[in-house]
């Protein structure tokens, strides 16, 4: 992660390391990676050139909220969830979570469960730590298959976090 305009970007970590004044990662030199390569930020207007410059890791994802690249990894996630459990889901990127009801939440990765465990445990949340929120969304299972049952009508909340190490300059989301 990185930031960029008051962006929050999401690039390949190898491709970014290669564009700074400290010596190239021996990924970036055996890729072929050029020293100062330069990262489009995907968009509608470039998303047709994606798959044919796909290796060479130079296209990055808009994660700031309120713009399209959470729609689109919400989207991703609705497809995930119909593959792998045979049932609907509604996917929404949100700014905050004030006053949800935490009764179902995953944690996107590690940061993202500590953060969740910590808000199910009715802990409040620092500001250092509600920065390293880089995502929050809304999932609702859809009324069919029996996965959706034991939680229809229940909203699950995913929360995608940063380590302490890539907090942005700026707030991505905020959860309090």
């Amino acid at each position: 992660m990185m930031t960029h305009q008051e962006a929050l970007i999401a690039a390949d970590e190898e491709t970014i390391a290669g564009r700074g004044a400290s010596p190239l990662s021996p990924l970036v030199s055996m890729l072929g990676i050029p020293p100062q390569a330069q990262i489009d930020i995907l968009t509608e207007d470039n998303a047709h050139s994606y798959w044919s410059r796909s290796d060479l890791f130079d296209m990055a994802l808009d994660l700031t909220v309120g713009r399209c690249g959470l729609a689109a990894l919400g989207e991703v996630i609705e497809r995930w969830v119909q593959h792998m459990l045979s049932v609907g889901a509604a996917v929404e990127p949100i700014a905050e979570m004030r006053d949800a009801p935490l009764t179902w939440y995953v944690g996107l990765d590690a940061e993202g469960t500590r953060i969740g465990d910590a808000l199910w445990h009715a802990k409040d949340l620092d500001e250092t730590t509600q920065r390293r929120v880089v995502a929050l969304f809304r999932l609702t299972f859809g009324s069919s298959g029996p996965a959706a049952a034991p939680i229809e009508g229940d909203s699950v909340y995913l929360i995608l976090a940063m380590t302490n190490e890539k907090v942005p300059a700026h707030q991505a989301a905020e959860i309090f």
